[in-house]
Parts: structure tokens; C-alpha cells; sequence
């Protein structure tokens, strides 16, 4: 993942969390999130093999998406 942009990166990270989203949830994700061009984005992970695209709008991610691993909380780590 160290050549990817920064924009895919958190869209990367954000697939490792949820994995099977709809289009239209997806890129309003992104913007919130600071992706300044989401259908680009989708584009890039679809070439890469990271995500599918169904004919019903859904983004789902495939075995090439790069796991992420997730920071620990302190309320992880107590076991709240």
C-alpha cells in the first residue's frame, strides 16, 4: 500500500471496516471523510482488483483488498 495515494488509502482502510457498502453511501463516506473524488477512487480500486462493483450499485471488496490493521483502544484493551 505504500505507493497508493492518500485518498485510496482511506478508502482502503475504510473497506477493511465495511466491506460490502452501497455506491451512493460509499462516495457520500469518502467526502466526509476528505476524498476530494470518490468515483475516481472507486475507479483505482476497481482496476486494482480491490473491490467489485454489482449491477445493483454495490461495492464489495475482494481478497486483493490490503488488510489494515486497527488501532487498539484503551476500551478494547479493558474489555469494555
Amino acid at each position: 500500500m505504500a505507493e497508493e495515494s492518500e485518498d485510496v488509502k482511506k478508502a482502503i482502510e475504510y473497506l477493511n471496516e465495511y466491506w460490502s457498502v452501497g455506491i451512493l453511501r460509499f462516495f457520500s463516506d469518502l467526502k466526509m471523510m476528505g476524498v476530494s473524488d470518490p468515483k475516481a477512487v472507486l475507479r483505482a480500486l476497481v482496476e486494482k482488483g480491490y473491490v467489485e462493483l454489482t449491477s445493483s450499485g454495490v461495492v464489495n471488496a475482494t481478497d486483493k483488498l490490503p488488510k489494515v490493521k486497527k488501532a487498539k483502544t484503551l476500551a478494547d484493551l479493558l474489555g469494555f
